[in-house]
């Protein structure tokens, strides 16, 4: 492999200093564009923009109803006292033990786990089981064929 020499194109391209704008074609006659476009696509354009209107619509009403709401409530808000629960968490300096649950009694509970979901745990440890013996097996073929 790579004795035959093979003839590659080459394409370069340049940039003249002169050429000053950028996409020149892109804003000339935009609004033609659009117009054409949204009447090529109307059903398009009135399925994107009616929604997107309506809902427009719907949340500036929502805002203006809920300041008139707000308005002419008796009560200011933030007036009125609220007990709160609050739970606060302190850490010992003399705990030592960093997870101390995680191990005890640890064989009892994966035989649990297993013991539970012997369905999924055979669905997921049957096929890796048996895709590593085939896999041993092919190489052990192979070895064996390429030795005589």
């Amino acid at each position: 492999m790579g004795k035959i020499p093979v003839k590659i194109k080459s394409v370069v391209y340049g940039l003249s200093p002169f050429q000053q704008k950028v996409m020149p074609g892109l804003w000339n006659d935009f609004t033609h564009k659009i117009t054409h476009k949204v009447t090529e696509n109307w059903l398009n354009a009135a399925l994107l923009v009616g929604p997107v209107v309506g809902v427009y619509t719907y949340v500036k009403s929502y805002q203006e109803s809920e300041k008139l709401e707000h308005r002419s409530e008796q009560l200011q808000m933030g007036k009125i006292p609220v007990k709160i629960k609050s739970v606060v968490y302190g850490l010992s300096p003399f705990q030592q033990k960093v997870m101390p649950g995680l191990w005890n009694d640890f064989t009892h509970k994966i035989t649990h786990k297993v013991t539970e979901n012997w369905l999924n745990a055979a669905l997921l440890v049957g096929p890796v089981v048996g895709v590593y013996t085939y896999v041993k097996s092919y190489q052990e073929r192979e070895k064996l064929e390429h030795r005589y």
